[in-house]
């Protein structure tokens, strides 16, 4: 392949990107209108976003445990990130959360807020992530 076909290649890709971006963000907009004037249909898509960014920030009960929950699976991924280089250690973080997502499994669906059905795909992963990273302690402290 030549730098042109690449360049064209990218070129078309990041297009593709922007342009998916755009209607994620203007899906609201996009929807029916319900019989509704142009204003409410307005008022009411950017109301349906302000309860999706309140269900994203708050979907492990509270906006400061969202943020440490997320910390903790920032840790997760630059670790795994990391230990691509060493294939034992890749493979013992990879069946830690293997085994702790089949064992939290019904932890972490009993725990969901109020808003979750509102979580996008990477949002319900990333949740599913943090209760598969802690099972250890999950399961400490449910021995108790």
């Amino acid at each position: 392949m030549d730098s042109g076909k690449i360049q064209m290649a990218l070129t078309l890709f990041g297009c593709g990107v922007a342009a998916a971006a755009l209607l994620h963000r203007l899906r609201h907009l996009l929807s029916k209108r319900k019989n509704q004037s142009i204003r409410d249909h307005l008022l009411r898509s950017l109301a349906e976003q302000a309860k999706d960014r309140d269900a994203v920030s708050s979907m492990f009960g509270s906006r400061r445990a969202t943020v440490i929950a997320s910390c903790v699976n920032s840790f997760i991924v630059a670790a795994m990130l990391m230990s691509l280089v060493y294939t034992p250690l890749k493979l013992t973080l990879f069946a830690h959360l293997v085994i702790g997502y089949f064992i939290t499994k019904k932890i972490a669906a009993d725990s969901k807020q109020p808003g979750h059905e509102r979580l996008g795909l990477g949002h319900k992963i990333w949740y599913q992530l943090f209760y598969a990273s802690i099972w250890p302690i999950i399961l400490i402290t449910s021995v108790r």
